[in-house]
């Protein structure tokens, strides 16, 4: 008689989850107007808890026109989940973290 032994595996996660990332405060498409007059918005990212004195805040820029990545990626610099896990992070550490479009 043959004796077989059943093997789960657990298969690894690639990334970790932070609990702070998913309890910032996400303020999106605040309205502010951009050097030449326009309309332009921003989604600004908080760190969690009580609301105390300003937090430091980081600015995440993009190299090209945003209708660029909107055209060539289909999403805009702000809305691009690599950068929102970035923004999440940054308010997780206790900074704010402000994208525009």
């Amino acid at each position: 008689m043959t004796t077989t032994t059943r093997r789960t595996s657990r298969r690894r996660s690639s990334y970790t989850t932070c609990q702070a990332a998913a309890d910032v405060l996400v303020r999106r498409d605040l309205e502010f107007i951009g050097a030449d007059g326009s309309t332009l918005s921003m989604d600004m990212y908080l760190p969690p808890g009580e609301r105390g004195a300003p937090p430091p805040v980081v600015v995440l820029v993009a190299g090209y026109k945003d209708e660029g990545a909107l055209k060539f990626l289909g999403c805009r610099f702000k809305e691009m989940q690599s950068n929102v896990s970035w923004a999440r992070l940054i308010a997780a550490s206790g900074m704010a973290a402000v994208m525009a479009t």
